[in-house]
């Protein structure tokens, strides 16, 4: 009897442990879940990311208007190089800042770039001397983006993957946010260049996006601080333990070897296959976008008149579209099914499907020689072309931009969601995140390069006619 009482009350204490070791886990279960103020703290931290470069390249009249057109060329290309080869160094060196520290410097930075640029011309009227300011602010720019993106997406990887839609999805708000400025600005700048008003009207509507990309950056200050209060130091410093290897190794001078598997090249063996999909995307979309897609004509939607006053809208509709586009794409992985359909196989697979828009952009602007009526055979050599591409519809135009900019959005955004479900458990996921970054801005420096080259080729035949 003596045994059995003994033998209850043990079960009942091994009960009553398992339910207070379980509870704990509960505990940490509720809390890992994403806080909804959180997710709108990355969403605006995902904004800020792209937002300065949106008000370096979206009011291109003014750049136009003050400056040579290499200018603007100049600004992409600087601020891409930058972003990328900040990108390689992060790779060795991010551990040795504090995710605190990059996020307020870059937040720093950037802010003093969004106070500058605009009065540059208050500074000097040497137009020399403000290209290089302005190029020199790019520099810094760019450096700031290569700092804050992979901290920014380490950051969101390690607490929840949701937030990484967000900060995808903010980048997306980025570029609508920027034109719209610029569709609710255009009516009010003259249209005759030659007007009294035009320059002053120019110049204050184009501090408008500097103003508005400054005011982003502060609430993401804000931000910051107000998810110190949800998340501890240690969920925010996510890679505190790279850092104290570091030092340690640093200040010991003792050699302490990698884990097996936990060196970036192992990172990069891991996840060759999300890399390169992103670096494809992210080739297409900008060797496309915009230096291409600008050279798409409107031939029925929208007649210019006479003094050619709406001949602007087309391609101001045709960005708005890419920016709309690629924002929805960015939120199909909010929705279960946005991701559940996709493998990282999959999402390869699409991303080399999606090298095809070349063509369909390619046929849009490329003039074809008729062939002579009863014949199969091509129209004699040195017969000039009509002057039409071989595809000149205003329709297919917008529903090949919005599938483009769809894809854009959302093949990149699932494949940051999807990368962790083939990580191996040993591999560095700072390692992972700046992997990830540098196979993206790769993608961006080389397709933005690539784009200009053939505008410059396809500029020059069209001349040639």
């Amino acid at each position: 009897m003596t045994e059995n009482v003994d033998a209850d009350i043990e079960i009942k204490q091994i009960d009553s442990q398992t339910v207070d070791a379980a509870q704990p886990e509960l505990y940490t279960k509720v809390e890992e879940k994403p806080n909804k103020l959180a997710w709108w703290i990355f969403l605006l931290f995902g904004i800020t990311f792209l937002i300065p470069f949106n008000c370096f390249i979206v009011p291109v009249d003014y750049w136009f208007n003050q400056f040579p057109s290499t200018l603007l060329t100049g600004i992409s290309l600087v601020n891409n190089v930058c972003t990328a080869a900040t990108s390689i160094l992060m790779m060795r060196y991010s551990v040795t800042l504090t995710v605190r520290f990059r996020l307020i410097l870059c937040w720093s930075v950037q802010l003093c770039i969004m106070l500058t640029v605009p009065f540059v011309q208050l500074i000097t009227y040497n137009q020399k001397m403000r290209m290089a300011i302005i190029l020199i602010c790019c520099v810094f720019s760019g450096i700031c983006a290569g700092i804050y993106f992979p901290t920014l997406m380490g950051l969101a990887a390690s607490l929840d993957v949701k937030y990484i839609v967000a900060v995808n999805s903010g980048s997306g708000v980025a570029g609508m946010v920027a034109q719209l400025i610029k569709i609710l600005t255009k009516p009010i700048i003259p249209f005759n260049s030659k007007d009294a008003n035009y320059d002053s009207y120019l110049y204050y509507t184009t501090i408008l996006y500097f103003a508005i990309g400054s005011l982003f950056i502060i609430a993401s200050f804000i931000g910051y601080f107000k998810i110190t209060k949800i998340y501890t130091t240690k969920q925010l410093e996510f890679d505190s333990q790279d850092r104290k290897r570091f030092f340690m190794q640093k200040l010991t001078k003792i050699q302490i070897n990698d884990a097996p598997g936990s060196r970036f090249i192992d990172a990069a063996k891991n996840l060759w296959m999300p890399g390169l999909s992103l670096f494809l995307i992210f080739f297409v979309t900008l060797t496309l976008f915009p230096a291409i897609t600008i050279q798409i004509l409107c031939y029925s939607m929208f007649k210019t008149n006479e003094s050619g006053k709406y001949g602007d809208w087309w391609s101001i509709i045709m960005f708005s579209w890419f920016m709309l586009g690629d924002w929805v794409g960015r939120q199909f992985p909010s929705w279960k099914w946005g991701l559940s359909f996709w493998s990282v196989k999959s999402l390869f697979i699409a991303a080399i499907i999606r090298l095809s828009f070349i063509a369909l952009f390619i046929v849009q602007i490329v003039p074809y020689y008729h062939w002579p009526s009863g014949t199969s055979s091509p129209a004699q050599v040195g017969q000039k072309p009509d002057g039409l591409p071989l595809v000149h519809n205003d329709l297919f135009a917008w529903i090949v931009m919005i599938l483009f900019a769809v894809s854009n959005g959302w093949f990149m955004c699932a494949i940051f969601c999807k990368y962790g479900t083939i990580m191996k458990p040993e591999t560095n996921h700072t390692h992972a995140a700046n992997f990830m970054t540098l196979c993206l801005n790769f993608g961006l420096v080389i397709g933005s390069s690539l784009g200009t080259i053939v505008s410059i080729i396809i500029d020059t035949a069209k001349s040639s006619l």
